[in-house]
């Protein structure tokens, strides 16, 4: 083989692990804008339905704007958790898929905790009906999107966490107990299922 032909091949090679990269971080980036449109619409469909104080209203729309603003930067400055995944299971489209489902709960349970540390009216009753509706969107917007057997019954555990916790939120100790509890909760629920999928990926390499 001739040399011109050993550099056009190589030119080539690294010219589609570029374009492969790129692929990688624009399928990523969609995700996140999914993201924020989900919350743009939660925002948008449920601002006229409920009657808030000033105060309530500027309380959680900073919440969730906190919220976006971690996600957006997380984004921006390429966070290895959030990245780390798009190379590191490239090849296996469950872990991906599961990595993306890691990712949206993290958002879910971001919102909850800006929820629980900038509310300051817990007791009123239109607030906390708004906060509850607020979380439950996000989730349902995910299961109206998802065929998985497993992701359903994830999700349908969630919608129940967030019950409990917006059942109890005028007790402020319980309430952040509640929260912590379902991030550590999600965090074995996905580590759990990252080392069985990898188990079934290794199993079949053997």
């Amino acid at each position: 083989m001739c040399k011109n032909t050993q550099i056009e091949r190589l030119i080539h090679s690294l010219f589609l692990i570029k374009q492969r990269k790129a692929s990688e971080i624009t399928l990523n980036r969609n995700a996140v804008i999914a993201l924020l449109r989900v919350l743009h619409l939660v925002m948008h469909k449920k601002t006229s339905k409920i009657r808030l104080t000033p105060k309530a209203t500027q309380e959680l729309l900073t919440s969730l704007r906190e919220a976006r603003e971690n996600l957006v930067s997380r984004t921006l400055n390429e966070d290895p958790q959030l990245f780390e995944s798009l190379f590191k299971y490239e090849n296996n489209e469950n872990l991906l898929s599961l990595s993306f489902e890691r990712e949206f709960s993290i958002f879910i349970n971001d919102n909850l905790e800006r929820f629980s540390n900038n509310v300051t009216d817990i007791e009123d009753e239109g607030t906390k009906h708004k906060l509850k509706i607020i979380t439950e969107e996000f989730v349902s917007f995910k299961q109206s999107k998802t065929t998985s057997f497993i992701d359903s019954f994830f999700l349908d555990d969630k919608v129940k966490q967030i019950e409990k916790i917006f059942s109890i939120f005028d007790k402020e100790k319980n309430r952040f107990q509640e929260v912590n509890y379902m991030i550590s909760k999600d965090q074995v629920i996905f580590e759990r299922e990252f080392n069985r999928l990898l188990g079934e990926q290794n199993g079949l390499a053997k």
